[in-house]
């Protein structure tokens, strides 16, 4: 039986919140919704970092498979280095967009998914006052992902922080990015030189960099037992 249910679990998407083997075959957690006739349909539940895991991988494979030079002709002066089509440049530029949003989303939601009704974090208060002590869902909402990685987990989890070192640094190479996506600035909205720093010249500055490989080393930091959908997108 259990070979059986070693096959049936292997034929299964990476992207389920929750499932294992169980009695003679597989067992899920599901949710039934309606449909839009109004019909009631049920399904396993599915994860959402690991949703976001799999379109930023996605969306990896595509963009560095793309060679950013080419994207831009040569014209003579005074015209010089320009797109004669720009459609590909935007489709290249959604790419890294989709990359960057989406690994970023995937540290969020693993960070919340962490945090159960009965955690309880204690934050430090400036002025020498005593720490105030939050609890489940206060702390989801009311604390930045920053200070979440950084002293909420670690105390909740009883684990190191991961502050510090090269994976933090990467984190925040990431964060910065996905903010500037977030929050574009003056500078992203206007024309400007090659001099001014915009983030669509960071985007096309990317190389090679994973950043969904970035997400995962972060949440495995938090899951050191693993999560099937983490184990199954490492290689995605």
């Amino acid at each position: 039986m259990t070979e059986r249910q070693d096959r049936l679990l292997a034929q299964e998407d990476a992207r389920f919140f929750a499932i294992d083997k169980g009695g003679t075959g597989l067992f899920m957690l599901a949710t039934t919704e309606k449909l839009p006739d109004k019909s009631v349909a049920g399904f396993g539940l599915p994860s959402g970092p690991a949703l976001g895991l799999n379109l930023a991988w996605s969306a990896h494979r595509k963009r560095i498979a793309i060679d950013v030079n080419a994207l831009f002709d040569l014209h003579p002066p005074p015209q010089g280095t320009w797109p004669d089509n720009h459609s590909p440049l935007f489709d290249y530029l959604e790419l890294a967009v989709t990359e960057i949003i989406f690994s970023y989303t995937a540290i969020e939601g693993a960070v919340n998914e962490l945090i159960t009704p009965l955690s309880k974090y204690h934050r430090s208060q400036k002025g020498g006052r005593p720490p105030v002590v939050m609890v489940g869902a206060d702390i989801e909402r009311k604390i930045s992902l920053d200070e979440k990685l950084k002293k909420a987990l670690p105390e909740i989890l009883s684990i190191k922080s991961p502050a510090g070192g090269t994976m933090w640094k990467k984190y925040s190479d990431l964060q910065e990015l996905r903010d500037r996506l977030v929050h574009l600035k003056s500078i992203d909205r206007r024309a400007s030189g090659p001099k001014d720093e915009t983030v669509w010249g960071s985007l096309l500055r990317l190389g090679t960099e994973a950043y969904p490989a970035i997400a995962q080393q972060m949440i495995a930091h938090f899951y050191p037992t693993g999560r099937r959908w983490l184990d199954l997108l490492k290689s995605a």
